[in-house]
């Protein structure tokens, strides 16, 4: 695994909190493996060998073992409804992902909320991000990744407009219940 990714498992394995805003795609620890496997291939045409897709793969499904902790680390997950809409992969694959989302929000220390397409220019435009929070007294970090990489923020001033862009995106996106019913609604679009 790469450098980055190995500081990021090391970092979600002792999470208290997990808050994320997501533009593209469905973040890691909510993938379906046949979800994680079609975005590589996506993002990645004829890049890896098969082994290599699923070592990478099989390493998105470990990192999820700290949903099923004895005391799991609260998540937030905000998604652009655009995420809901577009097919990685096959209709199936996006319906399987789709229900997946709406299992993993029935546990108490799971948010998932959409930011609907209609909501004009947000904070979200810049980009996705998260904030990782770690046990006290280590202070939030700021998180992002792209094509040139993974960013880890820890300054303060910049955790702080990050915080308060998570939190309008929080007011903006759909109540945790109009967020579910938006959920289902695009698993009965992808037949």
């Amino acid at each position: 695994m790469p450098d980055d990714v190995r500081q990021l498992l090391s970092i979600e394995g002792g999470l208290v909190a997990l808050r994320d805003f997501q533009t593209q795609l469905v973040h890691g620890l909510l993938q379906t493996a046949d979800y994680a496997r079609a975005v590589m291939h996506a993002v990645y045409p004829g890049t890896f060998a098969p082994d290599d897709v699923e070592r990478r793969v099989a390493a998105r499904m470990v990192r999820q073992l700290i949903l099923a902790k004895d005391d799991p680390p609260q998540l937030h997950f905000i998604l652009d409804q655009t995420i809901l809409e577009r097919v990685v992969g096959r209709a199936s694959v996006m319906r399987d992902q789709l229900r997946k989302l709406l299992d993993v929000a029935e546990s108490p220390n799971v948010t998932i909320q959409i930011l609907p397409e209609e909501v004009p220019g947000t904070p979200g435009l810049e980009g996705p991000f998260a904030l990782l929070t770690l046990p006290d007294p280590i202070p939030d970090i700021g998180y992002t990744e792209g094509p040139a990489g993974s960013l880890y923020i820890e300054d303060r001033e910049q955790v702080r407009s990050r915080t308060l862009r998570f939190g309008i995106l929080t007011e903006l996106a759909l109540s945790r219940a109009d967020s579910l019913d938006a959920i289902s609604k695009a698993v009965k679009n992808h037949r």
